[in-house]
């Protein structure tokens, strides 16, 4: 098996962090964004000895699952991994996490509770921490992209609460006009939501 190939596979679980699990002649392939059950054609990305990476050309049998992303910048950004689910699969796929660490790590069978679903699904980080970088004289301040370190800038983070969205656009833009985004290397906001109380360092 080598990089560029292209197969038709089957997702039978997840990964760590949230990408779909299959197998393809015996070897263990992660492709990022494919729900459990779902069948893609999908492209080797990278190869290890025993596993490997790939991506999603083509879903073929989507999950009843799947949904579109909130997110406009959400295929670009790292700083979600699972808006492509609904909370339903979300949820599930966390308490089998829960699971897994008690039955592989602990090597206990223990009974998970469901886990209680938290309402609202939006604007309920109350911390952000938001990298800053200085790019042919610009400002640029999102979240990393991927495995790298390129920042993917946003104007709406949906995670994020309205005001700390409405500091990171605000700060961005007084980074640019001073010319001071090169000393700068994060921004960390906290917003109480009892209070209304914001810290900013």
């Amino acid at each position: 098996m080598e990089k560029n190939e292209r197969y038709i596979a089957t997702a039978t679980s997840y990964s760590e962090d949230g990408a779909g699990v299959t197998r393809i002649n015996g070897i263990v392939i992660f492709v990022p964004g494919l729900l459990n059950g779902e069948e893609a054609e999908i492209g080797i990305t990278k190869m290890k000895k025993n596993y490997g990476y790939g991506r999603i050309i083509k879903i073929l049998k989507p999950s009843l699952h799947r949904i579109d992303p909130t997110c406009s910048v959400y295929k670009q950004c790292g700083g979600c991994q699972l808006q492509h689910m609904d909370s339903h699969e979300q949820n599930t796929l966390k308490e089998n996490k829960v699971k897994d660490c008690f039955h592989k790590i602990a090597g206990m069978d223990v009974e998970i509770q469901p886990i209680i679903k938290v309402e609202p699904h939006w604007n309920y980080r109350n911390k952000v921490q938001i990298p800053v970088q200085c790019n042919d004289n610009k400002v640029e301040m999102g979240f990393y992209a991927p495995h790298s370190n390129r920042i993917v800038q946003y104007d709406v983070c949906h995670v994020q609460t309205d005001l700390s969205n409405e500091l990171t656009n605000y700060f961005r833009k007084q980074f640019d006009m001073l010319a001071c985004g090169k000393d700068m290397r994060h921004v960390l906001i906290k917003h109480a939501h009892n209070t209304g109380e914001v810290m900013v360092a």
